[in-house]
């Protein structure tokens, strides 16, 4: 779940797409900071954390801008497998 304790206005749009896809997508979090424009989060699933900025008013397709979002955090948490197991086998 995404802990919205800082919001300081009214979810947009945008940020509550963002917030249920995270939530619908097993994510741990917190909004961290709330600008006209943009949102700022810190989420985080299976170990692994990540900065995510929401653009908020803009014209795009929030879905598919979620989706790509999504490969992105699997790159992520890929890479960090990979480093992982590199400081394992340099340390034997």
């Amino acid at each position: 779940m995404i802990d919205l304790i800082k919001a300081t206005r009214v979810l947009s749009n945008e940020e509550m797409y963002a917030i249920d896809w995270f939530n619908k997508h097993g994510f741990e979090g917190t909004l961290d900071r709330q600008f006209p424009r943009k949102a700022k989060f810190m989420v985080g699933k299976n170990g692994v954390t990540d900065k995510f900025e929401l653009l908020c008013c803009a014209d795009y397709d929030i879905a598919a801008y979620m989706e790509q979002y999504g490969r992105s955090f699997e790159m992520l948490c890929e890479l960090t497998r990979l480093r992982a197991e590199m400081a394992r086998q340099m340390a034997e």
